[in-house]
């Protein structure tokens, strides 16, 4: 019988498995609290894949080296060559230098390891800054520009540009823009700020423009990308400000849109400046505008997207917007509802299409936990509906518009009614008479 002993353990340094596991850890991207530019989760992204992609501009690494996407990399060099004929005071290799002591730190930013040699990080690091600080200077300024330049002369490009840049993968650090700002500014521009200008330039993406972004910025604020400083200049900022913060669960949520309006809750269209102002008064649900058009859920989900990476503990506003949302509208029928009273505008195909928006499945759209900002409109809404006078003026108001739509739905409907009445009092009238006749004779 072959006997085997244990072999002497080969030395560590020769030791394949070893030298294979120590290759694989050196390669592991270090997670800190400088990375904040992450990757979308595969189990999210298969919902709508396309929610998460760039159009027509890469910003940052992750989608750089997308075919689809390239022909913009020449727009990048033609804004870099016209900066640079423009401002003979500014050298390529300065700017070059500065982007070189920033790579590390920038490199550090992305979750997931960015597949570009040092040289090629920089590179792309100068076109995206500079891209984009010169497009958001140019909007500011309301300069024409070239007539070749596509971003400026047609409209869906600038729109699918806005969109790309607040796209959750779609990131370059913000640091990296106010770097290259700060670095190339101008004596044109002494008062101007690059967070203004940029978000004079993005609003122009959101669900509704006269909502838009309005909260002022915490100060010392330090936005982490440009969808960061979108989401934070959106959400509110001060104490005054925030929604009521309470605990509620799946059985507290309220009910759609047409089942609220039977059991006697009105809608109306609010005059807010946010979209987070929903409000319940006086058994009337206020809710501000909202245009749904191509970039709609795009916006949403990477707002979600973004809120699901801050740190444990903080309100998930954008999740419980779509929430709300997503109570009220059930059906086409909803839609039809929110349409006819304007808090819905539809630039969509048809009302399918919102209806698909805010009914994605809750694991995958949305993370509604046990906190909501709404918890006191949904106990408000409940238990408004609840109550036994409410519930009396609901079943009277549908008694009268079945009697309506029953008797009252034609001109023809009306006169046959009247008709039968009339008819009615005039056998009524006649039997009395005949009766009071017959009592005087006798």
């Amino acid at each position: 019988m072959e006997c085997y002993g244990n072999p002497m353990p080969p030395d560590e340094r020769s030791d394949s498995v070893v030298i294979n596991i120590k290759n694989r850890i050196s390669q592991i991207h270090p997670i800190s609290a400088e990375c904040f530019i992450f990757r979308i989760c595969d189990q999210v992204r298969k919902v709508n894949e396309k929610t998460y992609t760039p159009e027509v501009l890469a910003i940052g690494p992750y989608h750089r080296k997308k075919n689809s996407l390239l022909p913009m990399q020449g727009n990048k060099l033609q804004y870099l060559k016209l900066f640079l004929q423009k401002n003979k005071e500014f050298s390529l290799g300065r700017l070059v230098k500065a982007m070189r002591m920033m790579e590390g730190k920038a490199r550090r930013c992305y979750k997931q390891p960015v597949d570009l040699s040092e040289d090629e990080f920089i590179e792309m690091m100068l076109l995206d800054s500079c891209f984009v600080v010169e497009l958001f200077r140019k909007f500011h300024s309301k300069e024409d520009g070239d007539y070749n330049d596509p971003v400026f002369i047609m409209e869906s490009i600038r729109s699918s540009i806005r969109r790309d840049l607040v796209l959750f993968e779609n990131q370059l650090p913000f640091f990296v823009l106010q770097a290259y700002f700060d670095m190339t500014k101008i004596r044109d521009e002494p008062n101007v700020n690059l967070t203004h200008i940029a978000l004079e330039f993005i609003r122009h993406v959101f669900p509704n423009p006269d909502c838009s972004p309005t909260f002022p910025l915490p100060p010392n604020y330090e936005a982490n990308h440009l969808l960061g400083l979108l989401y934070n200049s959106w959400i509110p900022s001060v104490p005054e400000q925030k929604l009521k913060i309470g605990r509620t669960s799946i059985r507290e949520l309220i009910d759609c849109s047409t089942e609220l309006q039977e059991k006697g809750v009105k809608f109306k269209a609010a005059n807010g400046r946010s979209l987070l102002d929903i409000k319940f008064e006086n058994g009337v649900i206020e809710v501000p505008p909202l245009i749904v058009n191509n970039y709609t859920e795009t916006i949403f989900q990477n707002l979600i997207a973004y809120e699901r990476h801050c740190p444990e503990g903080n309100p998930k506003y954008v999740s419980d917007y779509i929430a709300v949302m997503d109570c009220l509208i059930n059906s086409t029928k909803d839609v039809e509802l929110l349409c006819k009273h304007g808090i819905i505008q539809n630039w969509l195909s048809d009302d399918q299409a919102i209806t698909s928006i805010f009914n994605r499945p809750a694991d995958n759209f949305i993370a509604f936990g046990n906190e909501c900002i709404y918890a006191g409109l949904f106990d408000s809404v409940n238990e408004y509906c609840l109550h036994p006078g409410t519930q009396f003026k609901a079943q009277w108001a549908k008694w009268m518009a079945n009697l309506m739509d029953n008797y009252f739905n034609s001109p023809w409907a009306l006169i046959s009614l009247l008709a039968a009445n009339i008819l009615l009092a005039l056998t009524v009238a006649q039997t009395v008479y005949t009766v009071l006749s017959y009592n005087g004779s006798s």
